[in-house]
């Protein structure tokens, strides 16, 4: 039942496709803003630098993004769409700089990929500007590269494990002779589990509270037709 189903989708698709105003690519880049419990900057609450059972947040910098997106054109103005995406974000730098009694030499650093299908309508202003609005659901892989930090001349490392979580984003934009795009998105990266491995490897900790991703991102892209 699931390969029928599939197969009808997908054959829905390609004939909408055909009968559309065309596909597009586009390729983006820009920052990025942690909001919520994926920003702060109190080491007491940080998950990545302790192992109590408060820490909730991630204490997470400003950073940068890049991807790219197809758009299939479905019904006039009406794209379904599907995108990959990297963000980047740095442990914030108050943070470390709280940690007084430490030598950190590895610092964290946290990669997000989500993976995500959705759609995309335009309003057209006029002939060289448009209106968009969009939306889009999938998975994010959270990578975050490891942390080695020095206390009392004992040097632990810290590695996170990868983990998958559900992922959801909403923006609106504009597009300028079709060709050049500007917007800005809310992106809900999902609530991954904290698990720390820490010593030879073998210790594990996971924090009783879930690590939840919010982004806001600027992002300029290039659109091309095909």
């Amino acid at each position: 039942m699931k390969k029928h189903f599939c197969s009808a989708l997908l054959m829905l698709i390609l004939v909408l496709s055909a009968n559309a105003q065309g596909n597009r690519l586009v390729f983006h880049a820009g920052g990025t803003l942690p909001i919520a419990k994926f920003g702060g900057n109190s080491i007491d609450e940080c998950i990545l630098l302790n192992t109590a059972s408060t820490p909730e947040k991630g204490c997470a910098s400003a950073g940068f993004n890049g991807g790219l997106q197809f758009n299939f054109g479905v019904l006039r103005n009406l794209d379904f769409t599907i995108s990959l995406d990297v963000y980047y974000n740095s442990l914030n730098k108050k943070t470390l700089d709280d940690a007084l009694i430490t030598k950190i030499s590895k610092t964290p650093k946290y990669f997000n990929v989500p993976l995500m299908a959705g759609i995309n309508y335009e309003f057209n202003i006029n002939r060289n500007l448009a209106l968009y609005i969009e939306g889009a659901a999938g998975g994010d892989l959270r990578y975050t590269t490891p942390l080695e930090l020095t206390i009392i001349g004992i040097t632990t490392k810290y590695s996170y494990p990868p983990t998958l979580a559900f992922a959801w984003r909403t923006g609106l934009g504009i597009v300028v002779s079709d060709f050049l795009t500007l917007g800005v998105d809310y992106n809900s990266l999902g609530a991954h589990k904290a698990i720390m491995k820490y010593g030879d490897g073998n210790n594990t900790y996971t924090s009783s509270n879930k690590l939840k991703i919010s982004l806001l991102s600027l992002k300029l892209g290039i659109r091309f037709g095909y």
